[in-house]
C-alpha cells in the first residue's frame, strides 16, 4: 500500500530467547512524477544548445531529470534543476531531446514533448587586421607613446 508504513520485528533463536521487538519505518511510493512541460530548446553557440522545461511534480519528490538525444533514445545526461546545456555538439547542425523525471523510488514519468533546437556555425577563424602605419598613443599627463 502506498504511504508511510513501520514493519516490527524481532528474532528468535533456537532455545526461543527473543531480542526486543525493533522498528523500521518504510515509505512506499509507487507513483511515477508527471512528465516535464513546457519544454524548449534554443542553440547557444556552435557547441551547445541550453534545454529547458517546467518543473514536474510527485506526491513524494522529484528527485531528477534525465535528458535523452530523441533521435536515438540514449541518455546524455541528468540534472536536478529544470534546464540542461548538452556539450561538444557537431556545428549548425539540429538536434531532439526530451526529458524524463524520476523520483528517489525509481518510478519515471512519461516522456516530455520533443523539443529541438540548432546550433550555430562554426566561426571561421579571420586574419588580424594589418597595420596601416604608426599608433600614437596619449597618456592622461600628455605623455606620447
Amino acid at each position: 500500500q502506498e504511504g508511510q508504513h513501520t514493519l516490527n520485528y524481532y528474532s528468535v533463536d533456537n532455545s526461543s530467547n527473543t531480542e526486543a521487538t525493533k522498528s523500521l519505518a518504510l515509505k512506499v511510493d509507487s507513483q511515477a512524477p508527471s512528465k516535464p512541460a513546457n519544454a524548449e530548446a534554443v542553440g547557444l553557440c556552435a557547441s551547445q544548445v541550453l534545454i529547458t522545461w517546467d518543473a514536474a511534480t510527485d506526491n513524494i519528490a522529484v528527485a531528477g531529470y534525465d535528458v535523452y538525444n530523441a533521435d536515438n533514445g540514449q541518455k546524455i545526461g541528468s540534472t536536478t534543476t529544470t534546464s540542461f546545456t548538452p556539450q561538444n555538439l557537431s556545428p549548425n547542425t539540429m538536434y531532439r531531446f526530451y526529458v524524463k523525471a524520476y523520483d528517489a523510488a525509481g518510478n519515471v514519468s512519461a516522456v516530455s514533448d520533443t523539443v529541438e533546437a540548432t546550433t550555430f556555425e562554426a566561426s571561421q577563424p579571420t586574419d588580424p587586421p594589418q597595420g596601416g602605419g604608426p599608433v600614437t598613443v596619449t597618456l592622461g599627463n600628455g605623455v606620447e607613446l
